[in-house]
């Protein structure tokens, strides 16, 4: 299934994109759409996401289709769904 990630604040920055498409297998998880964005991205991409137990990094804001998820990484992705990922933004 295609997936799209798109990334906001810190994350675009990190990334160095504003937004990339994946090609998942069926019933893949946010988290394993991460997994495959921080193999795209690096080490300080991961860590900017992920705790080192691979949780969402608590600052993270996750929507899936525009809609916060209850179940976090844990979500089940469909075909064609689109994954935001913001961080904090600061600013005066």
């Amino acid at each position: 299934m295609h997936i799209q990630l798109f990334y906001f604040a810190q994350i675009r920055q990190e990334a160095g994109t504003s937004t990339i498409e994946l090609l998942l297998g069926d019933q893949a998880t946010v988290l394993q759409a991460l997994t495959v964005a921080v193999d795209l991205h690096g080490e300080a991409f991961r860590k900017l996401i992920l705790t080192g137990s691979n949780q969402l990094q608590p600052c993270i804001i996750l929507l899936v289709n525009g809609i916060p998820v209850p179940e976090g990484i844990r979500t089940i992705l469909k075909n064609g769904d689109c994954l935001s990922l913001f961080s904090p933004v600061a600013g005066g």
